[in-house]
């Protein structure tokens, strides 16, 4: 059995994430970063006060700018905005034909999770979704994806976890799976390399040759 995050190792959400940060700023009387200067921050765990102060948004609006991305990041004018990696899309094809492959997500508007993977035509790649059924935002991220896997699934270990954060890689830890980090999606590698992943993929192309090469994960 495979677990997979959805936003970062399935999907290329760099486009969504920066067009909600900058609708955002911009109704706050700020002005956005450009995009790859935002993104490469936002990957390098910059704070959204720093990233507020720098596009000119005061402190004392923290609170609405993470209450209103919260309402807009699952919304389908801004999913519309996530791309499928080619390369994963391909190897989720094939993998879904030799074993279980479940989608586990903290997003929690399970309407637009399902429209948006119908959209993308990704439903039929998994066996399961399992998805959040509240803001699951703090320091214990991956206690709700852990939940999420053992309600359903009790014991699941052997097999593995494919993520692009330290949650991923928590949630692997605590459910005894090996773990798989793509650093392509929203963490740089020197983050993900401190949680000693089992697997390291830099490129999409590299883990779908893994899925596609290893019969027996």
């Amino acid at each position: 059995m495979i677990f997979f995050d959805l936003d970062g190792p399935i999907l290329d959400v760099s486009g969504k994430y920066y067009r909600v940060y900058a609708d955002i700023v911009r109704q706050l009387g700020g002005h956005p970063l450009p995009r790859a200067e935002y993104w490469s921050r936002k990957r390098a765990r910059e704070s959204d006060v720093v990233l507020l102060r720098d596009s000119g948004v005061a402190a004392t609006c923290l609170t609405t700018f993470q209450a209103r991305r919260r309402e807009l990041i699952e919304t389908r004018p801004y999913w519309l905005l996530d791309v499928v990696w080619p390369e994963v899309r391909a190897a989720l094809v094939g993998l879904a034909d030799r074993m279980s492959v479940v989608l586990v997500t903290l997003r929690n508007n399970h309407a637009e999770l399902r429209a948006e993977l119908a959209e993308l035509d990704l439903a039929s790649c998994f066996a399961e979704v399992l998805s959040a059924s509240g803001d699951a935002s703090g320091p214990d991220r991956h206690a709700a994806k852990v939940s999420l896997v053992r309600a359903r699934y009790g014991n699941v270990a052997p097999g593995w976890f494919v993520g692009d954060t330290e949650t991923d890689l928590c949630s692997g830890t605590a459910l005894g799976l090996r773990r798989a980090a793509v650093t392509f999606g929203i963490r740089e590698a020197k983050a993900l390399r401190r949680e000693n992943p089992d697997k390291i993929f830099n490129q999409p192309r590299e883990l779908a040759d893994w899925l596609l090469s290893n019969p027996d994960l």
